[in-house]
């Protein structure tokens, strides 16, 4: 594996000692990620923990760390720095009842992707684009944690980011 930047504060050697720790973990499962995407709702075996939080004791719960698809650890929340219009139309997607798998792999629905895009030349415009409801979304809009994340690329490396010292 590469080494990984700074996020959150943490360099990336404290990343890659925490995410070897958890390699360890899952291989010995000890420690599996379940159930769905704590941010699109997508379920299966695609999912994977993103952690916020690299501070010892190591933790792989809320808010310390977060289950998460891959499309959506991946393309996403590691994205959102380099396509700021493309996490905000996603975003839009999920609150809308959207899962990451109506726009992406196997499964993707076209009309849903065009939708998704169209989103996305609108919010580089500066236009609002209102999405048709998909699915019921329970979560309130605005105050998910996955909302909350920087797209300030500059605050990643500042200490002062850090959830616990």
């Amino acid at each position: 594996m590469t080494e990984l930047a700074d996020y959150n504060g943490y360099s990336g050697k404290e990343r890659m000692t925490k995410y070897y720790d958890m390699q360890r973990r899952i291989a010995s499962r000890e420690l599996q990620p379940k159930g769905s995407c704590e941010i699109c709702g997508d379920s299966g075996e695609d999912l994977e923990y993103h952690d916020e939080d690299y501070s010892k004791p190591y933790s792989w719960v809320k808010p310390e760390a977060y289950i998460v698809c891959k499309h959506c650890h991946i393309q996403k929340i590691h994205k959102r720095f380099q396509y700021p219009d493309r996490w905000k139309a996603f975003l839009a997607h999920v609150r809308r009842g959207g899962h990451a798998s109506d726009l992406y792999g196997k499964t993707a629905n076209p009309e849903l992707r065009r939708e998704f895009e169209a989103c996305c030349e609108a919010i580089k415009v500066g236009r609002t684009y209102v999405f048709r409801p998909l699915r019921n979304y329970s979560q309130d809009a605005g105050n998910e944690w996955f909302a909350k994340l920087s797209l300030d690329q500059e605050a990643m490396k500042n200490r002062a980011s850090r959830p616990r010292p």
